[in-house]
C-alpha cells in the first residue's frame, strides 16, 4: 500500500486571518470547572425521514442542535420536540407541506413562477404555514396539549441561494456557463448578479412577515454556498443590492466548504 505524501501546511496566513492571542484565554482550570451547557455548540445537518429511520442512533449520541431541511412532519416533530433538541429548519425549494409521492417531494423555485413577485408570495407563505403549525403557539401544540411546547424557534431563509436552487429547475442542477471566454464570463456575472437581487427582494420579506407574527423567532439569513469562496461575493451583491438586507436577519449562516 503506498503511503501518501504528507500534507502540506501553508506558511503564510492569507487575508485578514490572523491567529488569536492564547494568552487571552482563561485558565484550564476555570473552563473545566465551568457548568456544562445542555445544547453543546456543534449540530447535525439532517432530513427530517433520515432523523426519523436514525432517531435510536441520534438519540443514544446525544446530539442536541439539528438543521433541519426539507419537508417536516407531525411526526418527525414530536420526536424533536420529546428529545428536546433545538431545531433550525431551512425553508427550501420544496414544498414543505407537500404530499409523498413516486418522483420525491416536490420541487419549486424560482422557475416555477411567472414573476419575482409570485416566487417570493408563494415562499413567505410557506414560511407562514411552517410557523403557523410548528412555531410558538402553533396549531400543533394545540393538538397536542400533552406535549411540551418546543416550537421552532430558529427559520433559515433558503438553502445556497447562491447555487441553482433559487432559480433553476432541478433537471439543470449543477449546470452554469463554462469558464473560460469572455462571453462565458458575462453569463456567468449575470446569472449570480440575478440571484443576488432576488435574495435581497426575498430574504426582507420573509424576515417582515415572521416578526409581525413570531417576533421572537430567529431568522437566519443566507446560509450560502462557500465552496471556493463562493459565498463572499454573493453576501456582499445582496447587501448592495438592497439597504434593507443588512436589518433583515438576525443569524448570519455559510457554509464554508473549503
Amino acid at each position: 500500500m503506498r503511503t501518501p505524501p504528507p500534507l502540506q501546511q501553508p506558511t503564510v496566513i492569507p487575508g485578514s486571518w490572523r491567529l488569536p492571542d492564547r494568552s487571552a484565554l482563561p485558565p484550564l482550570e476555570r473552563i473545566i470547572a465551568a457548568p456544562r451547557t445542555p445544547r453543546p455548540v456543534y449540530a447535525f445537518y439532517c432530513w427530517a425521514e433520515e432523523y426519523r429511520r436514525r432517531h435510536a442512533v441520534l438519540r443514544e449520541i446525544g446530539w442536541r442542535n439539528f438543521r433541519l431541511s426539507g419537508p417536516i412532519t407531525d411526526e418527525v416533530m414530536r420526536l424533536f420536540v420529546e428529545d428536546d433538541v433545538e431545531v433550525m429548519f431551512t425553508i427550501a425549494a420544496r414544498d414543505p407541506f407537500p404530499a409523498p409521492s413516486a418522483l420525491g417531494w416536490r420541487w419549486r423555485n424560482r422557475s416555477d413562477f411567472e414573476s419575482d413577485e409570485a416566487f417570493i408570495v408563494a415562499y413567505v407563505a410557506d414560511v407562514q404555514k411552517v410557523l403557523r403549525r410548528y412555531g410558538p403557539n402553533g396549531t400543533f401544540f394545540r393538538e397536542h396539549p400533552a406535549l411540551p411546547h418546543r416550537p421552532l424557534r430558529h427559520i433559515e431563509i433558503f438553502n445556497e441561494p447562491n447555487l441553482f436552487y433559487l432559480d433553476r429547475p432541478l433537471a439543470e442542477k449543477g449546470l452554469r456557463p463554462p469558464k473560460g471566454d469572455t462571453k462565458a464570463r458575462q453569463a456567468r456575472q449575470e446569472q449570480d448578479r440575478v440571484r443576488q437581487q432576488l435574495y435581497a427582494l426575498l430574504l426582507p420579506r420573509a424576515y417582515r412577515a415572521i416578526k409581525a407574527e413570531w417576533p421572537e423567532v430567529k431568522v437566519v439569513g443566507f446560509g450560502t454556498s462557500g465552496g471556493g469562496g463562493a459565498d463572499v461575493p454573493f453576501v456582499r451583491g445582496v447587501h448592495a443590492a438592497s439597504p434593507e438586507v443588512a436589518g433583515s436577519y438576525d443569524i448570519f449562516s455559510t457554509h464554508p466548504y473549503a
